[in-house]
Order: structure tokens, then C-alpha cells, then sequence
């Protein structure tokens, strides 16, 4: 029996070997050239939650200083809603890819809306936009009464083509930005950095009614 059982172990021994040995290598192979992990680097414009307006608006005003003659990707924020026509004017010279809307109500919070924009006639790209957000106000799950009430209210002021354009996302050589900086209504014109790709940064808008710090505003004015 003994005999049997130490044949056994020297006809699978080599085969144990074997296998250690590539696991080895294998190990081996791994510390040697570890796997990279790619960095994940996400851009961002508009201010930091709790910062301070003036102190958002300084930074903006920063990142427009460079010798860089490429385009770059900007957020232009306006102190109040804009008309299609208005905004289309004070952007005039940069290519409109977004358009920030957002319904006002003095002391109530309502929805803001993203919605991407075509090449060709700005006024006319705004326009449709204006109809999408209203749209997409519409298709929102409201978890509230008054969410459902504040919801409705925006969709029907949306779809009637309101001032209601808080804020461009615009691509353009920063002399043309900041000329768009110094056009009255405009707030701030953040720019990134030339190599900045699209899809790759966050887009956060500075509120008409944040005229102080970037905080939650109060919710608790009447509904129309």
C-alpha cells in the first residue's frame, strides 16, 4: 500500500512543480510590470458649493488670462433669466453648445435644465432649446405636491419662450471671451483650459438668485 502511494506521489510530483513554477513566473511577470491605472482628471466649471460669489467671479476672471490663442470651453453666467435674442447677442462670436435654463421664482426652488445646442442660427438653436427643456421639466418624477406644482409652472413658462437662460456653455478664443465678460448681464465667463475635452467636465451653473454664496436657497415662497 505504502508502495502504491509513494508511486502515486512521484508520478504527480513533477506535474505540482510544474504548475508552482508558471504561477511563479506568472507572479513574477505581474511585479514586474504592474498594470497602470489611468488617472482620472475631470475639469469643472462653475463655483464650488459655499463659495463665495465674488470670490467665484475673481477666479473666472483669472482663467481668462493667457497667451493661449485656442479655443477653450467656457460657462458664461448671466445676473438674470435672458430672452434667446439676448443671449444670443451677448455670446455673439463664440459657438453656443449649451443652454442653461432655469425658471425664477422669488423664494422658490426650481428646476435647472441642460440642453445641448446645434451649429447654425443661435437665436433660432435657443428657441428649440427652450421648447426641449420644457419638455424635459415635464417628463421629471416629482416626489411632491408642490415639486409637481413648481414643475408644471416652469415647463408652461418654458414653452412659452421666457427670459429664462441662465448660463452658456460656449467654445472660443479667450479675446472673444472676454469681450462677452464685459457685455452688461453677464456675471462671470469661466474659461478651462485649452486642452479641456468635451464630455470630460462638470458643469455647474451660478444662480441668479446666489448673490452672496454658492448655497441651497430657501424654498418656501408661494407657487403660482
Amino acid at each position: 500500500m505504502r508502495d502504491r502511494t509513494r508511486a502515486a506521489i512521484w508520478r504527480w510530483l513533477p506535474i505540482v512543480i510544474a504548475v508552482v513554477g508558471a504561477a511563479a513566473v506568472v507572479v513574477g511577470m505581474g511585479l514586474a510590470n504592474p498594470v497602470r491605472h489611468l488617472a482620472v482628471n475631470t475639469d469643472r466649471l462653475g463655483p464650488d458649493s459655499g463659495e463665495s460669489v465674488a470670490h467665484y467671479q475673481a477666479r473666472a476672471r483669472q482663467s481668462l488670462v493667457t497667451d493661449n490663442a485656442d479655443p477653450h470651453w467656457a460657462l458664461v453666467s448671466f445676473d438674470t433669466g435672458q430672452g434667446s435674442a439676448q443671449a444670443a447677442a451677448a455670446a455673439s462670436g463664440a459657438r453656443i453648445s449649451k443652454a442653461l435654463f432655469q425658471v425664477q421664482l422669488p423664494r422658490v426652488q426650481t428646476p435647472v435644465v441642460a440642453v445641448q445646442t446645434a451649429a447654425g442660427d443661435p437665436v433660432g438653436q435657443l428657441d428649440t432649446a427652450g421648447v426641449v427643456a420644457a419638455d424635459q421639466v415635464r417628463a421629471a418624477l416629482a416626489d411632491s405636491d408642490r415639486a409637481q406644482r413648481v414643475d408644471d409652472y416652469s415647463a408652461a413658462q418654458l414653452q412659452s419662450d421666457c427670459a429664462c437662460i441662465i448660463g452658456l456653455l460656449v467654445r472660443a478664443p479667450v479675446p472673444v471671451l472676454a469681450r462677452i465678460q464685459a457685455v452688461p448681464g453677464v456675471r462671470a465667463v469661466e474659461a478651462l483650459p485649452a486642452d479641456a475635452v468635451y464630455g470630460h467636465f462638470s458643469l455647474v451653473p451660478l444662480l441668479p438668485a446666489q448673490t452672496d454664496y454658492v448655497v441651497p436657497l430657501p424654498d418656501d415662497g408661494p407657487v403660482p
